[in-house]
């Protein structure tokens, strides 16, 4: 992680030292690293950027078709802290002390930034919302789809937004975006997350 720039050494003093936590991913088993920033997500001063949400935009998909769900790759990683603020992601391990140049390790923010973040990169393109790092397009014609497509990709090529084509789904007339299922009929709850709670 260090050769890949991903986090940097510490030498100096710091302010704060969060813990380093391994969980287990959901649905791969495998295992990912983070901090426990708790402390200091209660410390920190919280920015006006209320997450957009599913209940917020369903007015807006009646009469859509067409949809697409686009996965910003490394969305955390694509914002980058101040150098006092890394300071406050000075974490410790068996191997001395690092600190994380962006936000990645899921601070409170996080998600507040890249929603900012990607919404910024997908304005103004009609029929498309970004929540978190999920970027929903949607038309109610292929031809409309299509076009919000291709305007989202070069306004996201523009602005440096990766995006990763193996979680996205492109051009279906049903699809899974934040555990429900969107169809040409409307908005229902995903049968995967029904069953994930039986």
């Amino acid at each position: 992680m260090e050769q890949s720039d991903i986090v940097t050494k510490v030498t100096e003093p710091t302010d704060w030292v969060n813990a380093l936590v391994v969980v287990e991913k959901p649905r791969t088993g495998k295992l990912r690293v983070c901090l426990d920033q708790r402390d200091l997500n209660k410390a920190i001063k919280h920015p006006h950027y209320p997450l957009p949400t599913l209940d917020g935009i369903t007015h807006k998909l009646a009469g859509e078709h067409y949809f697409s769900v686009m996965y910003a790759r490394s969305g955390y990683w694509a914002i980058k802290l101040t150098e006092e603020s890394s300071k406050l992601t000075t974490f410790n391990t068996p191997f001395g002390r690092y600190q994380v140049p962006s936000p990645a390790f899921w601070d409170y923010l996080s998600p507040r930034r890249v929603s900012a973040k990607d919404r910024r990169s997908v304005r103004r393109p009609r029929r498309v919302v970004a929540i978190v790092d999920d970027i929903l397009v949607y038309g109610q014609t292929k031809e409309e789809h299509d076009r919000n497509l291709r305007t989202m990709l070069q306004r996201s090529r523009e602005r440096g937004v990766r995006l990763n084509p193996e979680k996205s789904t492109v051009g279906t007339t049903e699809v899974s975006y934040f555990g429900h299922l969107l169809t040409a009929n409307g908005i229902k709850p995903d049968p995967q997350k029904i069953s994930a709670i039986k």
